[in-house]
């Protein structure tokens, strides 16, 4: 007499396929930021990761989702705004940090702009030893979510535009703005991962 065989358990693939797809949402989703400065185009980083872990009819379903999640969805966002005052014998960086609720990113497509002004006007406002024409540059940093440990995105973000303008030596005159055209544009042109640039050698003051 032969060995009872133990039933099989059956395996739905529609169903895997649908948590392996939600699952590199969630990762990828959960990394996605956009950086930008007054010389150069907002910049999208991790939403072109799901074009690492999916393929076909996949990955279009997944951007799909993701473009909703970012473009639609109502939620907080966060925006900090990285200022580099430079004057005589010094460079003084200051940070300023805005929270909008149930905003979408399209949002800050017509409004980011203001926000950089309002940022740095408060923070001339809040440190009388800082003046607004001696504002030199400015960097930002854009995601979704509120109540953000964001501590060493700051530290890094602040070196980063340094070593982008080299040292505040190389500033263009010309402002490039956030438009929503441009962060649409981002999403096509979307960059891995936050490069890690080495320290600059360069004496400046964070101040909050």
């Amino acid at each position: 007499m032969g060995q009872n065989k133990k039933p099989r358990k059956k395996i739905s693939l529609i169903r895997n396929k649908a948590n392996h797809i939600n699952a590199v949402l969630e990762r990828c989703l959960a990394k996605f930021h956009i950086i930008g400065d007054m010389n150069h185009l907002p910049t999208a980083f991790h939403y072109a990761d799901l074009s690492l872990h999916l393929k076909g009819g996949d990955l279009k379903i997944a951007q799909e989702y993701a473009r909703e999640f970012l473009l639609e969805k109502k939620q907080p966002w966060t925006m900090m705004g990285i200022y580099y005052f430079k004057s005589d014998d010094k460079v003084e960086v200051s940070i300023a940090v805005t929270v909008k609720e149930d905003v979408t990113l399209e949002h800050f497509g017509t409004c980011g702009e203001s926000y950089i002004r309002s940022m740095a006007e408060q923070v001339c406002k809040e440190d009388s030893t800082l003046q607004r024409d001696e504002l030199a540059f400015y960097g930002y940093y854009l995601t979704y979510g509120k109540d953000l440990n964001i501590d060493s995105v700051e530290n890094q973000l602040a070196e980063t535009f340094l070593k982008t303008t080299r040292s505040l030596e190389e500033i263009r005159p010309d402002t490039i703005t956030i438009t929503l055209e441009r962060l649409h544009n981002a999403l096509n042109i979307d960059k891995f991962h936050l490069v890690n640039s080495n320290a600059l050698t360069i004496d400046y003051q964070q101040t909050t």
